[in-house]
């Protein structure tokens, strides 16, 4: 099932993740110091030992021996080169049987923590190679955490791979994660179905436009196709690069000065540019269908966002923006396929005292503890009268944790009442399981942040609170929603 399970070790290079046969380790040879060998240490402390265990034809001994070492390892602490050749052996004993896997992931777990540059990687490959050999020949709860560690090495896999436009690799990955989760039953199956589909999807409008372009340099076009195909690569298929270059060939050098400001850039315009970016994506929005139009929709509402959050003044300027802002929100949320979520953040005022409340926070999507999506210094709403919610545009992407960090607060401290995430008018996270880095108290806890209580009337209920003047922050559990 896993036979060509891959792994980058750096930008553009791979290795076989399991080999046809496990891989096995040369004796690596620690170097000799003035004061010990710990070679010679490892003799005399375990070779006897270690030869009667080689001596045997059964396994069962080596994985015994192998836990015996792993445990004696703690007590060298004053001894590196030592306990590294006595991890080095409880990994090299431990992967002879299936009840020494476990022993010898941990030991390669402690070498790993111990290791720099070139030997770490070489290192964090063989831990994969070991889990990939605990998932085929182990049961039970190893076998499950052992599929659910390669989840992971699949899933950054793909994403690397459809980072470089090798789509059909990436799916093939996909598919295999799929295969992985099905047999250990995990939730995330329809996760990599879902995301392959999405991936055949793209590589096939990436081939369209690719051959587009291609009758576009032999045979030239109107200003019509080289507008289609700018906005194909920049909103379809996401190939930012190309569509730079095709944006520079465009008589109307607007359109390179505006390809040549993706999202990640948008905080950092200008005023005048937030706005002049905002309206150009909203106007393309206009000529386009189905997720190009969504996405045009989106970047155009972030940047009105930016420009809102930058132009602070209350004159007829913000005011229009709000309105532009307003409809194109609206104009997202019923685009035919947008999977656009309204991401709710309700403050507080704690209650009578009124001196507590969020000014600003950065919004975070992770997924394998990778950043897939995330949005700096959003301005929330605030009164010391009423718990006012502050509303976020989400885009169409796949998260396992949502992560609000809370970076400005009113008086003594911030906090929230409520956290929504509303998707086809549903809230998708109502009772998540929720973790923070502190509450004030016990009763303003993270829990309250999914409890479905929008208020903070009833004093330290139904709301969190950090700790005094503290920044902080509270993660979300999605459990398969999206984002």
């Amino acid at each position: 099932m896993i036979q060509h399970l891959e792994r980058q070790v750096g930008k553009g290079s791979q290795r076989r993740l399991v080999p046809r046969g496990l891989w096995v380790f040369l004796f690596m040879m620690v170097p000799t110091v003035a004061s010990a060998d710990p070679n010679a240490e490892y003799s005399s402390l375990f070779g006897d030992e270690e030869k009667k265990v080689l001596a045997t034809s059964f396994t069962k001994d080596d994985a015994v021996f192998a836990a015996k070492l792993l445990s004696r390892a703690a007590d060298l602490k004053d001894a590196p080169d030592l306990q590294r050749l006595v991890l080095q052996r409880a990994v090299e004993l431990g992967q002879k049987d299936a009840d020494g896997l476990a022993t010898a992931i941990e030991a390669a777990k402690q070498i790993i923590a111990g290791a720099k540059g070139a030997e770490k990687l070489d290192w964090r490959g063989k831990l994969v190679d070991l889990y990939a050999a605990q998932y085929k020949r182990a049961t039970g709860a190893k076998r499950a955490e052992a599929g659910e560690f390669l989840l992971g090495i699949l899933q950054k896999e793909a994403d690397d791979l459809a980072s470089d436009a090798k789509y059909a690799d990436a799916v093939k990955r996909l598919n295999e994660a799929r295969d992985i989760a099905r047999s250990i039953r995990s939730a995330r199956v329809d996760e990599f179905v879902t995301a392959a589909k999405d991936l055949q999807a793209k590589q096939q409008t990436a081939e369209k436009y690719d051959r587009m372009r291609q009758k576009l340099d032999q045979n030239g076009g109107d200003v019509a196709h080289l507008e289609q195909l700018i906005l194909g690569y920049l909103l379809e298929v996401g190939e930012t690069e190309t569509a730079k270059k095709l944006a520079a060939g465009h008589p109307d050098k607007a359109w390179e000065k505006m390809v040549s400001k993706p999202p990640a850039l948008f905080d950092e315009l200008a005023e005048g540019e937030c706005l002049e970016v905002a309206n150009w994506y909203r106007q393309m929005a206009d000529k386009l269908a189905g997720v190009a139009r969504v996405n045009s929709l989106e970047r155009s509402v972030q940047c009105y966002d930016v420009y809102l959050r930058k132009h602070v003044k209350q004159d007829a300027e913000r005011l229009k923006a709000v309105s532009q802002y307003d409809e194109t929100s609206r104009a997202l949320l019923s685009s035919p396929g947008s999977a656009t979520a309204k991401l709710i953040l309700w403050n507080q005022r704690n209650s009578q005292d009124r001196d507590r409340g969020t000014t600003t926070v950065n919004v975070v999507v992770t997924r394998a503890d990778k950043v897939v999506w995330r949005r700096d210094n959003i301005k929330l709403y605030w009164s010391a009268d009423e718990d006012l919610p502050t509303t976020v545009m989400v885009p169409n992407i796949r998260g396992e944790k949502l992560r609000i960090e809370v970076t400005g607060w009113v008086n003594m401290g911030g906090g929230l009442t409520e956290v929504q995430l509303l998707q086809n008018g549903k809230n998708t996270i109502g009772g998540a399981k929720v973790t923070a880095s502190g509450a004030l108290v016990a009763t303003t806890g993270p829990s309250c942040l999914t409890d479905g209580i929008l208020n903070s009337n009833v004093h330290t209920k139904g709301y969190w609170l950090l700790p005094n003047k503290t920044a902080g922050w509270a993660e979300i559990e999605l459990s398969g929603s999206r984002p």
